[in-house]
């Protein structure tokens, strides 16, 4: 299970990479930073190509867009950001909102997105202008976790109030609660058959439910402490899990069961995989970042 270490700032006091999302052709993966930086590293080398500067707090969220040419940041700050990393010099919109932006998510057309925020509000917005098209008042704490489903016609968000939701993308309006927990939702993840989602738990569980069937909830037990992060491969066929018990743990979704683990330094930070060549890549508090190649995925 080879692994390899692709980036480490330099310096004494090296800057956690808060955040990770794998562009869609794979060949860059653009890091938020504790010290409010986006990075554009190379898949491969891990070489940076491109740093951007404009937000004044914590990094929370990255995601690119469905053509990879521009990145999304989310900000304790305050601010949603859009970066045009194809274009010299930079582009820089933003979006402002009440209070620390927490979570992110473009639609699978890339026409919409959608931004939380830790008040529990959610601002959906344009991916070409990134005006803002609506506002949900969606929880009553931190919106951790938001996903499209369905091609972009609906929107699930999950939050610290231990509530998750699904939205309509057309009325904009709330369709049902599909989970509700005692315990703080901590980040999502949504299968590439659109159905299928997975949250990620302040205790360390992952529950697993359809869409379709929501009341068939299975959990899965493999974290000793919060999850941080969750990637599914684009295969669709193994989810990938993060934590602060410093695991990184790799699910075959056919069987339930863990089928590779690897432990880092520090708690887990943030977990992004892609397919070619399948990997996974992840970050943690040392400021690095790292690619993994789990024998259980390279014959996918």
């Amino acid at each position: 299970m080879p692994t390899n270490l692709l980036f480490r700032p330099s310096g004494s006091a090296a800057s956690p990479l808060t955040e990770i999302s794998v562009s869609p052709k794979s060949k860059r993966i653009a890091c938020g930073t504790l010290d409010a930086r986006v990075l554009i590293l190379d898949a491969k080398s891990g070489k940076p190509r491109k740093a951007f500067n404009g937000h004044e707090q914590v990094i929370s969220a990255v995601r690119f867009s469905k053509s990879g040419d521009s990145v999304f940041s989310g900000s304790w700050d305050g601010t949603t950001r859009m970066w045009r990393t194809s274009r010299r010099p930079a582009e820089n919109h933003e979006m402002k909102h009440n209070t620390a932006v927490k979570s992110l998510a473009v639609a699978p057309g890339g026409r919409k997105g959608a931004a939380g925020s830790r008040d529990g509000q959610i601002k959906v917005f344009s991916t070409k202008s990134l005006k803002c098209i609506r506002n949900l008042s969606a929880h009553t704490r931190d919106v951790s976790g938001l996903g499209f489903a369905r091609n972009g016609k609906h929107l699930v968000s999950v939050g610290w109030d231990g509530s998750c939701y699904l939205w309509d993308m057309k009325e904009y309006s709330l369709i049902n609660e599909i989970l509700h927990t005692k315990e703080r939702m901590r980040c999502l993840a949504i299968g590439p058959d659109i159905n299928r989602i997975f949250i990620g738990l302040h205790s360390g569980t992952i529950k697993s439910l359809s869409l379709d069937e929501p009341n068939r909830v299975t959990d899965l037990n493999a974290h000793s402490d919060v999850v941080t992060s969750l990637s599914l491969l684009p295969s669709g066929t193994h989810l990938v899990s993060g934590g602060w018990d410093r695991r990184v743990n790799v699910w075959n979704l056919v069987t339930g069961e863990v089928v590779d683990s690897i432990r880092l330094e520090t708690g887990v930070c943030a977990v992004g995989t892609c397919m070619k060549p399948p990997s996974v890549f992840m970050s943690d508090y040392s400021g690095s970042l790292i690619s993994w190649h789990p024998e259980s995925i390279q014959s996918l």
